[in-house]
C-alpha cells in the first residue's frame, strides 16, 4: 500500500478502498477457498469487512479495531 501511494499519489484511495477489502474478506473467509482456516480467524475477517464498510475513510492505523468489529 505504501509503495502504491508513493508512486501514484492517489489522494482518494482511503475513501474508496472499503468495498475492495470487504470483497477480499468474502473470498478469504470462504471455506471453499480456505477450508483450513479456523472459525475464529474467519470471524475476525468478517468483523473487519463489516467495520471497514461502516467507515467513510479507511484508516490503516485502526486495523486492529476493525478486526475487533469496532
Amino acid at each position: 500500500m505504501e509503495t502504491y501511494l508513493e508512486k501514484t499519489h492517489d489522494e482518494g484511495f482511503f475513501e474508496v478502498t472499503q468495498p475492495f477489502f470487504a470483497f477480499r474478506v468474502l473470498v478469504i473467509a470462504n471455506p471453499r477457498f480456505y477450508p483450513d482456516d479456523r472459525t475464529e480467524t474467519k470471524r475476525k475477517l468478517i468483523d473487519f469487512g463489516f467495520s471497514v464498510l461502516r467507515t467513510s475513510r479507511f484508516e490503516p492505523e485502526k486495523i486492529a479495531d476493525y478486526l475487533e468489529g469496532k
